[in-house]
């Protein structure tokens, strides 16, 4: 199960699924039907046992998330069965003050510890579109919608957690069985507001869950460190003083799921570590020991970039989540509930044990990723963009074509098919009649019943033209005309085109409804809106006039020319009276028309330049996720993807060998296309969606055909882009005449630059994942003599389309790593000076009461124990300052000395900062000088404990005595000090009457045959 938390952890997810996608469900999302039929699965509908959880304030992120993971919109369905987005975080109310006074009234015993008062409050909104890089923020609201109880906010996870309780014949399908443990990678960065604010209640909130479902969950924490946002984006000093905040409270979860106290606490869901978070309705809640071992810090290397780290970020989830557990021997033993995520990252690990500064135990792991995929989808993206700009320019081009019956039938499409005939009502033909009395008689006739016509059709254009004006759909005519002809003809037939052509193709659609509001052409010039004559006729003495006579026919071609004319005239005139119902209809349909096209034009006319510049990028040198690319450049590429596909299509008889790219577009869009982008765009409101679309589409069609073998092979050639597993196979095997091996051969040289290990001091261990079906020795040998590994490898084939090398750093305390540190630093400095801008009591979740750094009571005790100890052998000398109250100690230990500043508060001593003064001094630097010094000051022991010990110095014994005295002025300053400065003297009233105490009391660790069990014991042995 993955969840992702704020903006970063669903750009992962977005990473992880679309490359689970592309594993499993194939270029055209069918892979898994086609091998599981019987699962009924969707188009690109992933395994149940795979489920996806994202969370974030901010809406418009959330819905990038949901159009990011699948191709396009029709395949949403598919992905909401394994994705779940919990949008319930998001409160009713649309600001964080509104929010704060309402928890305030209505939570007050759940967020008094962490809730800061109002006053200073951010006045953050709106929130739903983000927490504002305040990490209070977000948990504020996170807490709102949890008034009522956690199952607004929980509703996604137990869905997925369901799912996966149900997947037991998908696993056997795929080859696996369900356990009842389940990994979890739960991606965030601490630079934020949303993800930082809300880690530490989901970390909670999802153990509880698959407690609650009878199932263990092994979370593993992805964090993105503050290094991987600028300045400006992300970064910065807020940035650095929220990941602060933050870690200090992870690792402290950390080191309680690990220390050798965790496991006291027992409730219904089973042994649980001490730290916790109550909540309405649920109440205390408590991870099972072991759920949270560790988490995993991502700084961004040395010409990383961000993406590419989310890339990274989702190759590690699927080297540790797409393998099977180590087994011993052969490989057939079944480890039980173990995942290999779970053996390879937690075997052979000390995280219990306390660090050698005494600040905290060993949780923390840092992690680089070297992975070497082919880039599908970029690749794709590239030639479809290409592909489809060199068919606009083809389609751009006037052709010899006609488009008159696609105007005709636009009128039909748009319900304005009467106004393009202008019929006139028929008319009855009389009788044929003989001699001219007789037949002007019968045109007399004629003539009459065709003005009695037109002012019957005068009333009914009347009745009906405001009818169809009213009923005018353009957009019914655009959609379906885009159904036969592509939106660069369509703009033609629409708005008409130059040239020797005629006039009505020169006018177009539009012209022409505008065409038939003017006065219509007189078939003649002398005609007149007077009825014609009859031609001049007479008898002849042996002969009368017949009806079929030349001048008969001529007076009713006369009739009828003139009858057609004055109708037309009606049904213009009635069309124009109508303009202001349907002119708006017209302009609307120029104007989608012309913007429907014009996108795709732009975009032929930039991508010329972008192409280049693309493939540049594409081609240059990563660190850390290498492309394995096509050898002979981009533009070879594409020449062989449009070959490729013209010929296929040509055996099927489709297209003919001389095709362009226009042609194989319409092949490829098929003939719902073009209608479908314009849905899309008018659904969007932007025609920018329907190039967006398109392109998709069209990514989405080249990408079946990259690594097709079955067509390739009957055209006799291979794959456009061969499979990983195939090269690596034919490159172990001594193959080097294919330029793809060859390539090949040389990225995976360059996998693992020399000095891209992670960050930190602590072991490393490396797992290298090569696309196999079965574990080959072979393969392994190979990759050891061609990829620089920085450790001993453990290797393991997966069913995934890339090469991964994993290095994992583990088993370190929080003074290990440069960047924890640094930002640990950052804190410490902010919270001696804050700054106006720093906000501080909005940076954190647990309590704005802050008093020391890194350390808990326990680590207090321990540190505090062996200073005493130096105190005892006079290791420590007042460097400045009075005995009963220094400014500065010095420290001396063997192989240096170091010197902390010490701060009084009012009349009371100094002495009782001391550890808050290690503290500083700790995080202070990355020397291995201060390494040396703080595991040598963890390791004293009074002199002679073991044999005859010596008397304390007496600044042993000024320091353990003033207890009494100094409890005495802290209890009589209390009361006057302004309830804001309190926490200080609280915190020395602790130091001397609790850390101090028991300090004395912690037995000697490490020293056989002591004299005695404490350092209280030995005061009192020695002093008798």
């Amino acid at each position: 199960m993955f969840v992702g938390l704020g903006g970063t952890g669903c750009r992962v997810g977005v990473e992880l699924e679309r490359r689970l996608r592309d594993e499993l469900c194939g270029p055209d999302g069918m892979d898994l039907i086609k091998n599981l039929r019987w699962q009924n699965y969707q188009p690109y509908e992933l395994p149940s046992c795979l489920q996806f959880a994202y969370v974030d304030l901010n809406e418009d992120e959330l819905g990038r998330t949901r159009r990011r993971v699948v191709p396009s919109e029709k395949d949403f369905a598919a992905a909401g069965r394994t994705a779940h987005l919990i949008h319930d975080v998001v409160p009713r109310f649309d600001s964080y003050p509104e929010v704060a006074r309402s928890l305030r009234a209505t939570l007050g015993d759940y967020v008094k510890e962490w809730l800061p008062p109002h006053e200073g409050e951010p006045q953050l909104a709106p929130l739903m579109r983000g927490a504002g890089q305040l990490p209070t923020v977000a948990r504020a609201a996170l807490f709102e919608r949890m008034r009522q109880g956690v199952q607004p906010v929980v509703r996604g996870l137990d869905d997925a957690i369901g799912a996966i309780a149900n997947s037991a014949s998908e696993l056997a399908a795929l080859g696996g069985r369900l356990r009842r443990a389940c990994d979890v990678f739960v991606a965030f960065s601490v630079a934020g507001g949303t993800g930082t604010g809300l880690f530490y209640d989901y970390l909670h909130l999802i153990g509880d869950a698959f407690a609650r479902s009878g199932f263990q969950a092994r979370i593993y924490p992805l964090v993105v460190m503050p290094s991987a946002f600028t300045e400006g984006k992300g970064g910065g000093r807020r940035a650095r003083l929220n990941a602060g905040a933050a870690l200090l409270d992870l690792f402290r979860l950390v080191d309680d799921q690990n220390a050798p106290h965790a496991g006291t606490h027992v409730d219904e869901m089973g042994i649980a570590g001490e730290l916790g978070v109550r909540y309405p309705v649920r109440g205390d809640t408590r991870l099972r020991t072991g759920t949270v071992q560790t988490a995993f810090l991502f700084t961004l290397p040395p010409g990383v970039e961000r993406e590419d780290l989310h890339r990274s970020i989702a190759s590690l989830v699927v080297s540790l989540a797409g393998t099977q557990p180590r087994l011993p021997g052969d490989g057939t033993e079944d480890r039980g509930d173990s995942s290999f995520a779970d053996d390879f990252i937690n075997r052979a690990v000390e995280r219990e044990v306390q660090a050698a500064s005494g600040i905290g135990n060993r949780g923390v792991s840092t992690s680089y990723v070297s992975s070497m995929t082919v880039p599908v989808e970029e690749l794709a993206d590239l030639v479809a963009s290409r592909l489809l700009a060199r068919a606009v320019t083809q389609l751009e081009s006037v052709p010899s074509e006609s488009n008159i019956e696609h105007i005709r039938r636009l009128f039909t499409t748009t319900n304005l098919e009467e106004l393009y005939t202008r019929e006139p009502l028929p008319t009855p033909e009389p009788r044929p009649a003989n001699g001219v009395t007789e037949i002007q008689k019968a045109l007399g006739n004629r003539l009459r019943a065709m003005e009695d016509n037109l002012a019957s059709l005068e009333r009914r254009l009347a009745r009906t033209v405001p009818e169809m004006a009213d009923q005018m759909d353009v957009r019914r005519g655009m959609l379906e005309a885009l159904g036969e002809v592509d939106p660069l003809r369509l703009r033609r037939v629409v708005m008409g085109r130059g040239g020797d052509v005629h006039e009505v193709e020169r006018i177009g659609f539009a012209g022409l409804i505008d065409q038939r509001r003017a006065q219509p052409v007189r078939p003649y010039e002398n005609m007149t809106e007077a009825p014609p004559h009859p031609r001049p006729m007479r008898d002849r003495l042996l002969r009368k006039v017949q009806w079929s006579d030349p001048a008969v026919r001529a007076s009713i071609n006369d009739q009828d020319e003139w009858y057609r004319w004055r109708s037309r005239v009606l049904w213009h005139k009635a069309w124009s009276d109508q303009v202001a119902r349907w002119e708006t209809q017209r302009q609307r349909l120029i104007r989608e028309v012309r913007e429907f096209a014009e996108v795709f034009v732009e975009h032929a006319a930039t991508d010329a330049d972008r192409f280049p510049q693309r493939a540049a990028e594409l081609y240059e040198t990563r660190v850390g996720v290498y492309h394995l690319l096509p050898p002979a450049g981009a533009d070879a590429f594409y020449d062989a993807v449009l070959r490729r596909l013209v010929d296929i299509f040509v055996a099927r008889q489709i297209l003919r060998p001389t095709d362009g790219e226009a042609a194989v577009v319409r092949v490829l869009l098929g003939p719902e296309g073009w209608q479908d982008a314009c849905t899309v765009a008018r659904r969007a409101g932007k025609p920018a969606e329907a190039l967006s679309w398109v392109r998709d589409r069209l990514k989405l069609e080249v990408k079946k055909y990259f690594k097709d073998q079955d067509e390739a092979a009957a055209l006799g050639e291979g794959p456009l882009l061969p499979p990983l597993a195939d090269l690596l196979a034919r490159a172990a095997a001594g193959e080097a005449d294919d330029p793809h091996v060859r390539q090949f051969q040389l990225k995976l040289a360059d996998l693992v630059p020399g000095g891209f290990t992670p960050d930190g001091t602590g072991d490393l261990k490396v797992l290298v994942s090569y696309p196999a079906a079965a574990k080959d020795p072979e393969l392994e040998r190979y990759l050891k003599e061609r990829v620089y590994l920085p450790g001993v490898a453990d290797f393991r084939n997966i069913d995934a389309d890339s090469v991964t090398v994993v290095q994992v750093r583990t088993s370190m305390s929080v003074t290990q790593v440069r960047e924890l540190r640094e930002v640990l630093h950052s804190w410490a400095d902010a919270l001696r000076d804050e700054q106006p801008q720093d906000n501080l009591k909005w940076r954190q979740r647990l309590g704005y009461d802050f008093g020391y750094l890194a350390t808990t009571e326990r680590h207090r005790v321990r540190i505090l124990h062996r200073l005493l100890a130096l105190l005892w052998n006079g290791q420590v000398d007042v460097a400045e300052g009075e005995p009963e109250s220094p400014s500065r100690i010095r420290i001396t230990v063997e192989g240096g000395s170091m010197t902390l500043p010490l701060t009084g508060y009012a009349r009371a001593s100094s002495w009782a900062s001391m550890l808050r003064a290690y503290e500083q001094w700790v995080i202070g630097g990355d020397e291995e000088f201060r390494a040396l010094l703080s595991e040598r000051i963890m390791n004293s022991t009074p002199n002679g404990l073991a044999a005859t010990p010596i008397r304390p110095d007496p600044l042993y014994t000024l320091v353990t005595g003033m207890a009494a005295d100094q409890l005495g002025l802290l209890e009589i300053m209390m009361p006057k000090l302004p309830s804001g400065a309190r926490s200080r003297a609280e915190q020395l009233t602790a130091f001397w009457a609790h850390t101090l105490p028991a300090a004395l009391d912690l037995p000697f660790e490490r020293v056989s045959d002591a004299v005695a069990y404490n350092l209280r014991e030995l005061t009192t042995m020695v002093e008798g």
